[in-house]
């Protein structure tokens, strides 16, 4: 069980971490449309990198738990049915809910920004 948990947590949080990095990417390729002042131009640069920090950070955090958890995995107190292995199990459940919420928002702001990229609008500004 934990092992397809652990799956599904990899998948989402790759998922999300490479929408992130996408909408920071849209985000500062939109700087050179030309159409916003610099201080906007400034907001947009940090902005972009925010997103592509949020998707990195995602990514350490998937890649330190999979490496904790195969740590851990061996161990012989993660037999079947052990206290241990139902606290694993609340972490990756815990972890696919928040990650899936997050792949969502990101969903969500990539809908947005590729819409006002392709309107002619600026991000912001």
């Amino acid at each position: 069980m934990n092992r397809s948990l652990s799956i599904l947590y990899r998948a989402i949080s790759w998922v999300c971490a490479g929408v992130s990095v996408a909408n920071g990417a849209i985000i500062v390729w939109s700087v050179s449309l030309g159409k916003i002042g610099v201080g906007y131009v400034i907001v947009n640069i940090i902005v972009g990198l925010l997103f592509c920090m949020i998707g990195f950070l995602v990514f350490a955090l998937e890649r330190n738990i999979a490496r904790l958890y195969r740590h851990v995995a061996g161990h012989e107190l993660m037999a079947t049915g052990s206290e241990m292995t139902s606290s694993w199990r609340s972490v990756f459940l815990i972890l696919i809910i928040s990650a899936a919420m997050v792949t969502l928002l990101m969903v969500g702001a990539a809908t947005g920004i590729i819409s006002r990229v392709f309107e002619g609008y600026p991000i912001f500004g």
